[in-house]
This record gives C-alpha cells, sequence and structure tokens, in this order.
C-alpha cells in the first residue's frame, strides 16, 4: 500500500516527553520509578540528568536555570525520596521549574492522520466519496492542559452493498482491537455504537465510521487497555 503522505511525522515514543504532560501524582510516580530502578542498579543519577530528558530542557541553559530555581544543583536523585515516600514540595517545585522553563507542545505536533488518507482508504472500501465526511479537533483539553487530537470520518456504501456497519477506532496510531470508545461520557454512556445507532447509522447499515483520538496521557479502564475513558 502506497503512503498517501511519504513525509508524514507524527509522535514516536523516542522523543522526549514534556513536563507540561505530567500533573503531580504522574510526576511523582516518574522520580520513585527511577529511583527504585536506580537501587536495583546501584548507582544514584542526578537530577539534571532526569531533567535532560524532558523537551526543551536538553540544553545546558535551561538546566542550569530549573537546578538553580529548586537549589538541586549537583543534587542527586536519592535525595527526594523520605523514607518510602518523596518530598512532595520538592518535587512539586521541581515540576513547576520545569514546565516554567519549557514551552508546551502544540496539539498539531502529536500527529494528524489527515483527510487525504483517510478519504483513500475509504474509496478502496467502497464508499461514495459523495457522501464522505471528515472533522478533526486539534486543541488544549481546557481540564487537564493535554494537548488533543481526535478525527472522525464517515462514508456510505451504497444501497448495493450488503455488509454491515464497519466501525474503526485508534488510539494513539494503534487500531483497537475491540472498540475501545464504550463509554463516551453522560450523553452517550453506552458508546459510539449506541451513539451512531441513535444517529441513524445502526449496525445494519452499509456505513464505514472512523474515530481516532491522540492524547500523551491516556487513561484506560482496564488493564488490557480495551476500554478509553471518554468526557
Amino acid at each position: 500500500m502506497a503512503a498517501t503522505n511519504p513525509g508524514w511525522k507524527k509522535w514516536v515514543p523516542s522523543d522526549p516527553t514534556s513536563p507540561h504532560w505530567y500533573g503531580l501524582e504522574h510526576f511523582e510516580r516518574l522520580v520513585a520509578a527511577y529511583i527504585s530502578h536506580d537501587q536495583d542498579l546501584d548507582k544514584d543519577r542526578f537530577v539534571r540528568e532526569l531533567v535532560t530528558e524532558f523537551r526543551g530542557l536538553t540544553g545546558t541553559a535551561k538546566q542550569r536555570a530549573v537546578l538553580e530555581a529548586t537549589g538541586l544543583n549537583r543534587t542527586q536523585l536519592s535525595t527526594l525520596a523520605n523514607g518510602d515516600g518523596l518530598r512532595h514540595k520538592i518535587v512539586e517545585n521541581l515540576l513547576a521549574a520545569m514546565k516554567q522553563h519549557s514551552k508546551p507542545v502544540k496539539p498539531a505536533v502529536l500527529g494528524v492522520i489527515g483527510k487525504e488518507h483517510i478519504a483513500a482508504r475509504f474509496k478502496a472500501m467502497g464508499c461514495e466519496m459523495d457522501s464522505f465526511e471528515y472533522k478533526k479537533t486539534v486543541e488544549v483539553d481546557k481540564d487537564d492542559d493535554l494537548p488533543l487530537v481526535i478525527e472522525t470520518a464517515f462514508g456510505w456504501r451504497g444501497e448495493e452493498c450488503e455488509e454491515e456497519r464497519r466501525i474503526i477506532t485508534g488510539v494513539n496510531w494503534s487500531p483497537g482491537i475491540v472498540n475501545p470508545f464504550r463509554t463516551l461520557g453522560r450523553a452517550y454512556g453506552d458508546g459510539l455504537a449506541a451513539m451512531l445507532t441513535e444517529l441513524k447509522a445502526g449496525a445494519d447499515e452499509p456505513i464505514v465510521f472512523v474515530l481516532h483520538c491522540a492524547c500523551p496521557r491516556v487513561q484506560y479502564t482496564d488493564r488490557g487497555k480495551s476500554a478509553v475513558v471518554m468526557k
């Protein structure tokens, strides 16, 4: 299958994470994991080594600004531990300084599959392209300040098509083995399939519907990561 856009880019796991994607709870979990991992390897990294892993903080000047603001220059990460826990105020100040000296990631940088590619796949599946509709939302979520990309697409496969409704879902460019959008907030507590049925696009209809979501922190309801929490 030929790529519709050979130069297409998306956020990949090897890209540095952003401090703006962390609340205090998530950041403390990361710090504790690093300390525990270092203990297993009989090592103790410096706080600077943690800071340099984050987007916008790889430069020496930015690292120095963060460490001077928190008084953690030449400090080892293990000093942030306090018995079985962490020194919460110090960790909180560190996260705040890292956010202050770096810029938030723009939502579009996460990667957008795009209308052109999705339209090409719909056409290949035999959709009537006069019925094709595509919408995207690229924004920062107002509740948790996380960048968010949502793409939806719809297509009708014609009266002669005998196949039933087809729902294609994905989270962070990975297709769902089962529909992960089984709960969609208060309005559609029964999920995406119920929403489509209410909109007269039930299981017997010859349509294709795509829903794709990209976000740096996705909350699942189960360990198998088969259902996403959607507001």
